[in-house]
């Protein structure tokens, strides 16, 4: 299958590094995920932007699947997905973060280098039962989204940032977020269904 891509193109050159995509899947996981958590989405991943050596703009995903942590063209990831995605612009009075962004995926791409960072098949599971703890080792989607975002704030200056993390990890009790948390997190400008 080879989904239409119009609305993302049409929208594409908007599209920054720190940015996220919240996926709506048709699959029975993601039917599960969204009941469960009381939430339109069910996964999350964080976007970079890169200009390649052809001096061309790409627009790649960071994203934890089901053989582990991955990145990609996003036009790939979207030819191939079954159900709704949503792009997630950060906020206006956030745009100074988003070089940080870049460091705090270059610091996770060199960690993942080192070490395959395995995907969290059993932290999903808890989640249907309760939060689950932060595990560096292993992870689930909005965790991974999570991690670079809350990097991204504890390296730049920016006050607000700051205090809305404060906020949203005290909402959170320390725990990872879920796809639905984010979602609903008030770190997004309005969303736009790009498919």
């Amino acid at each position: 299958m080879i989904n239409d891509l119009t609305k993302y193109y049409e929208i594409r050159d908007r599209i920054k590094t720190g940015d996220d995509l919240h996926f709506a899947s048709f699959s029975a996981l993601g039917l599960c995920i969204r009941f469960v958590t009381k939430a339109p989405v069910n996964h999350t991943a964080k976007i970079v932007v890169m200009t390649d050596e052809t001096g061309h703009k790409r627009v790649y995903i960071v994203e934890a699947m089901e053989n582990g942590m991955q990145t990609r063209y996003l036009s790939e990831r979207l030819q191939q997905f079954s159900g709704a995605v949503y792009w997630c612009p950060i906020r206006a009075d956030f745009e100074n973060i988003r070089p940080h962004f870049a460091r705090a995926i270059s610091e996770f791409q060199d960690r993942m280098d080192i070490e395959w960072i395995k995907y969290d098949y059993w932290a999903i599971v808890k989640q249907l039962f309760g939060r689950v703890g932060q595990d560096g080792s292993k992870m689930f989607c909005s965790e991974a989204a999570w991690m670079l975002t809350e990097r991204a704030i504890e390296i730049s200056d920016n006050k607000l940032a700051k205090h809305i993390m404060g906020i949203l990890k005290n909402n959170w009790n320390g725990k990872a977020p879920t796809p639905g948390d984010l979602y609903y997190s008030g770190l997004y400008q309005s969303r736009q269904q790009i498919m």
